[in-house]
């Protein structure tokens, strides 16, 4: 009898009902990974890893109890370091995406917040293994465009609640994982699937999402960031100057800081702001021809269905627009409408009209008797009168039978 592979065995076990079978199951499967992705090939294929992984989504889906959901979620999140190489890493990683796409739509409202905080943690540990990687740029690429293949392309076929939930997370954890450590420059290079899809899609809603959860994201984080890159002038002052000097230098910074009281205490002094060069424009920053400027993409963002900061600026093309909008006269009312009581008739129809009245008050009722004479002389109340009775039924001809023959004394 021939055995099952692993890969099946613990997705039947990660999906069993009893917790304790799913707990010891979870706790194997570390170990099994480790050892395995230690072999010279690299370990695990696409199809394996897919049957791990449906067993890891349906792990998830028995849990019950939201601490229970938070610490399974932490634990297969964590999974993606049991990999010892990149390469099986990122593997790890598009199946988890493949899983999640494919399982997506038959997620009951019940059990979709869990899923949504699992998507959080493996994206997190996703940022994580690129920190660990120094934010080496051609693995930066490589997940870039992972992400784009699996996500933003056309044909990636990926839910549209998905990908809107990870446009939501995706600044939020970046700026969580690496704002201390990247550039602008990298910053930039890491929104470049969604500037990619910017330029390029139809799909308006796509593009909204794009703008509110990315590009607006950017524009709020603006004071923020200034804040902080004042904060590394000060520093590096305190360093080389004296402390008078030093002095007036903190001054400024906490009157720059000063200048946004009540956004710096809703937004925190903790929360991670991630730094962009906002005048970059250059093709090989961008990779699209001809790319707007990373600002004028920021505010065409603000500018879809109306932008928050009247003092940003428009352009002449949405004047216009809104001009024309403005200059234009109502519609005029229809002549007739079926169902409207308040109906608006023109001048022209009014006076081809035709007035037709009904007498109804002139109508009255005569009583059975004096109206129908016809019935009391019906000739059921007479008696019957031989010599008066026809020689033939009104509705049939005589028959030749019953006519006299012409005699010749007819005819003199």
């Amino acid at each position: 009898m021939a055995t099952q592979a692993a890969e099946v065995v613990f997705a039947q076990k990660l999906a069993a009902n009893e917790r304790s079978v799913r707990s010891k199951a979870l706790l194997k499967l570390r170990k099994y990974i480790r050892i395995r992705s230690e072999r010279a090939p690299g370990g695990f294929s696409e199809e394996e890893l897919l049957k791990i992984w449906k067993g890891l989504f349906y792990c998830l889906w028995m849990q019950d109890l939201p601490v229970l959901q938070e610490e399974l979620s932490t634990k297969i999140s964590a999974l993606l370091f049991s990999f010892r190489t990149v390469d099986s890493q990122f593997l790890f990683f598009k199946t988890f995406l493949q899983t999640m796409k494919r399982e997506w739509n038959g997620i009951d409202r019940l059990r979709l917040d869990k899923f949504y905080q699992l998507v959080r943690f493996v994206f997190r540990q996703m940022f994580e293994m690129l920190k660990k990687q120094e934010w080496e740029p051609s693995v930066l690429q490589v997940f870039l465009q992972l992400f784009s293949d699996q996500l933003l392309q056309s044909s990636s076929a990926a839910p549209s609640g998905l990908t809107l939930h990870i446009m939501e997370l995706y600044m939020t954890e970046l700026g969580a994982i690496g704002a201390a450590e990247l550039t602008a420059e990298q910053n930039l290079s890491l929104i470049e699937p969604f500037c990619r899809t910017m330029s390029k899609t139809r799909d308006r809603v796509l593009l909204k999402a794009i703008g509110s959860s990315i590009f607006s994201t950017i524009v709020d984080q603006v004071p923020f960031a200034i804040a902080d890159l004042l904060r590394e002038i000060g520093t590096t002052e305190d360093e080389d100057q004296d402390g008078e000097s030093s002095g007036e230098t903190q001054t400024n910074v906490s009157e720059e800081n000063a200048s946004h009281p009540g956004d710096l205490e809703d937004k925190g002094s903790a929360e991670a702001v991630l730094q962009f060069d906002y005048g970059a424009s250059s093709a090989q920053q961008l990779l699209c021809k001809p790319r707007p400027a990373l600002f004028h993409l920021c505010i065409l963002s603000l500018s879809l269905q109306e932008a928050k900061d009247p003092a940003l600026p428009v352009s002449t093309d949405r004047k216009m627009k809104k001009k024309f909008v403005l200059s234009q006269k109502k519609a005029p009312a229809p002549l007739f409408c079926k169902g409207l009581k308040n109906t608006r008739i023109s001048a022209a129809a009014k006076t081809d009209r035709k007035k037709v009245t009904f007498g109804l008050k002139n109508n009255k009722t005569v009583e059975f008797r004096k109206s129908d004479r016809s019935a009391l002389l019906s000739p059921d109340r007479l008696p019957f009168d031989p010599s008066r009775a026809p020689k033939s039924g009104v509705l049939k001809s005589p028959s030749p039978s019953s006519m006299k023959r012409p005699s010749a004394a007819d005819f003199f």
